[in-house]
C-alpha cells in the first residue's frame, strides 16, 4: 500500500468513527422494544437503500442486505433490532458515553454495521459481505425472527463466517452455552393454615429439590483452551398459594439449565427430568442449542491479528447457535459493554464503539490473508473441509466456464492462447496454490503487506494465464512479471 493510499484509509477511518457515534445516537432515538421493531426496521431499510449495492430482502421486521457479490469468503455481520423493556431517558451523548435503550445491547453493534456499509469501498472489498438485521431476539427462542430469516433466505446457509455483534467489549466471545428453561410444578392439597395437617403444602414439598439445586457446583468443560460452565439455577418461584391463610396446593418454579457446547438439548432435558424425578411435573418452555467455538478457523485467527486483545468463552446464549446448527461457523464480537446490557438507564462507551468500527474495518479490508488460509482448509473448520461446491463460471477446467468468443481479438501483447486463459477466471483453490508459489520464490512472511496486496488481487482478478505463468516461473522477478502482465481486469488490454 502506498503512503497516499494509507493516508486516505486513515482519513476514512477517522470519518467513519465520527459517523458511528452519530448513527448510534440516531438508532437509540428510535424506540424498538421487543415486538415493536417495525419503525426501526423501516428506518434502517430506508437508509441502506441509498447504497449502490441494491435493495434489502425483508422478512417481517428483519432485513438481509447483500453488499458485495464477487469473490472471496462470504461474511455475514448480524445484529438484532429489538431491545428489552427497561426505564431509560431520552437518547443522548454525555461526555464519552451514549445513553439510551439498547445503547449497549445492541445498537452499538448495529451502528458499526451500518457505517461500515456506508464507508467501505465496496468495489474493492476482498470478501462477499452481507448484513443481517432481525427482530425479536430478546424473547423466547421460537419467536426469534432470525430463525425464520435463516429458513427463508438460502444464501445465509452458504456463509463462511457469521459475526454476531452482541455486546462483548470488543472481546472475542467464542461459541456459546445452550439454555433450557423448564417449568417445574409441585402439586399439593389445600387446607386451612390453622389445620395444616389437613392439607399437603406444595411449597414445602419443593424443599428437598431446592436444597439439592443449591448444592450443585458448576461443571467446567474445556474446549480449545476455553472453559465453559454448566450450571442450573432457579430463576422464578410463583403460584405459591391461594391466600395467606390457605395451605398452597401448587408451587411453580422456573429452572434454567445452561450447558456446555459438548452437550445436546436432548441430554440437557434428560438431565433436568432426572434431577426432578417423580417429585414434580416438568414442562419445557424454551429450548436453545449450544454452539461450538471456532477458535482455529483461519478467518477468526485473522480477526485476532487485527487488534483483538481478549478471547473468552461465551457463557450466555446467543444466536451463533442458530448458524452453528446450519454448519456455519459463527462468533460473537461487538463494541457494546456487556455489563450494561438490560440495565436501567443503559449506556455504552463511545471509545469502545469507535474501536470496534476500526477493528472490523481493518479485518474486512485485509481479509484476503484469512481467505488464503481458508481456501487451503484446516483441521477444525467444519464444512470447509468438505469437497467444495464449484461454480462453473469460476472453474477454468469446466466446459461451462466463460471464454472469449472465437472472433474476439487477443489483448495487446498476448498470444491467442494467453488471451483465452487471461479471460478465464481462476478457482480459489488454484489461486491459493499460485500464491504459495509466489511466496516461496520471494521468501516472504505470511503477514508481509506485499503478499496481502497480491492475495487481494488474486481474489479479484485471478485468471488461468496468471496461474500458468506463476507455476512456471523460476525466480521472484519472473513471478512479479506474471502478476504485472495478467493480474488485472480483463477490460485492461494495454
Amino acid at each position: 500500500m502506498s503512503a497516499a493510499d494509507r493516508r486516505t484509509q486513515d482519513l476514512s477511518d477517522v470519518l467513519g468513527q465520527e459517523r458511528v457515534e452519530e448513527t448510534l445516537l440516531w438508532l437509540c432515538s428510535i424506540a424498538s422494544p421487543i415486538g415493536e421493531e417495525e419503525a426501526i426496521c423501516d428506518s434502517v431499510q430506508a437508509r441502506l437503500s441509498k447504497l449502490p449495492s441494491g435493495s434489502a430482502r425483508r422478512y417481517g421486521n428483519s432485513l438481509v442486505v447483500p453488499l458485495t457479490r464477487r469473490r472471496g469468503p462470504k461474511i455475514a455481520l448480524v445484529g438484532h433490532l429489538d431491545t428489552v423493556r427497561t426505564e431509560n431517558g431520552p437518547a443522548r451523548i454525555d461526555g464519552d458515553r451514549c445513553y439510551g435503550s439498547g445503547a449497549s445491547d445492541m445498537k452499538s453493534g448495529l451502528a458499526v454495521m451500518i457505517v461500515l456499509a456506508e464507508t467501505l469501498d465496496l468495489s474493492d472489498l476482498p470478501c462477499q459481505l452481507t448484513l443481517v438485521f432481525y427482530a425479536r431476539e430478546e424473547g423466547p427462542y421460537a419467536e426469534n425472527e432470525l430463525g425464520e430469516v435463516l429458513r427463508q433466505d438460502p444464501d445465509l446457509a452458504g456463509v463462511d463466517l457469521a459475526v454476531c455483534l452482541e455486546p462483548s467489549d470488543n472481546k472475542l466471545h467464542l461459541g456459546c452455552n445452550g439454555s433450557v428453561h423448564a417449568q417445574i410444578t409441585f402439586e399439593g392439597k389445600t387446607g386451612h393454615s390453622a389445620r395444616p395437617w389437613e392439607g399437603n403444602n406444595a411449597v414445602t414439598a419443593a424443599a428437598g429439590f431446592l436444597t439439592e439445586l443449591a448444592a450443585l457446583a458448576p461443571k467446567d468443560v474445556e474446549i480449545d483452551g476455553l472453559v465453559y460452565r454448566t450450571v442450573t439455577t432457579v430463576t422464578q418461584a410463583k403460584d405459591g398459594g391461594r391466600g395467606r391463610n390457605v395451605v398452597p396446593d401448587k408451587f411453580v418454579l422456573n429452572v434454567n439449565h445452561r450447558f456446555a457446547p459438548t452437550g445436546s438439548l436432548e441430554e440437557a432435558m434428560a438431565y433436568l427430568r432426572g434431577l426432578v424425578g417423580d417429585r414434580a411435573t416438568v414442562e419445557f418452555t424454551d429450548l436453545s442449542p449450544a454452539a461450538m467455538p471456532s477458535a482455529t478457523h483461519p478467518l477468526v485467527q485473522h480477526l485476532m491479528k487485527c487488534g483483538v486483545t481478549h478471547v473468552e468463552p461465551k457463557q450466555a446464549w446467543t444466536d451463533v447457535a442458530r448458524f452453528s446448527a446450519l454448519g456455519v461457523p459463527a462468533i460473537n464480537f461487538g463494541p457494546g459493554e456487556n455489563a450494561q446490557a438490560h440495565q436501567k438507564n443503559e449506556s455504552t462507551s463511545l471509545p469502545l464503539v469507535r474501536q470496534g468500527y476500526s477493528l472490523l474495518r481493518r479485518w474486512l479490508t485485509t481479509i484476503a490473508l484469512g481467505a488464503l488460509l481458508f481456501t487451503t482448509g484446516c483441521s477444525s473448520c467444519g464444512k470447509q473441509n468438505e469437497e467444495p461446491s464449484r461454480d462453473p463460471k469460476f472453474d477454468p477446467t469446466s466446459d461451462a466456464a466463460p471464454r472469449p468468443s472465437a472472433s474476439a481479438k487477443p489483448a495487446a501483447g498476448m498470444t491467442p492462447a494467453e488471451d483465452r486463459d487471461f479471460r478465464t477466471r481462476l478457482d480459489p483453490e488454484l489461486c491459493s496454490e499460485a500464491l504459495k508459489r509466489v511466496n516461496t520464490l520471494h521468501q516472504r512472511a505470511p503477514e508481509d503487506s506485499a503478499l496481502l496486496n497480491l492475495v487481494s488481487g488474486c481474489l479479484k482478478y485471478g485468471n488461468n494465464a496468471w496461474y500458468q505463468c506463476v507455476l512456471s516461473a523460476k525466480t521472484a522477478e519472473a513471478a512479479d512479471t506474471c502478476s504485472r502482465r495478467f493480474l488485472r481486469p480483463p477490460e485492461e488490454t494495454k
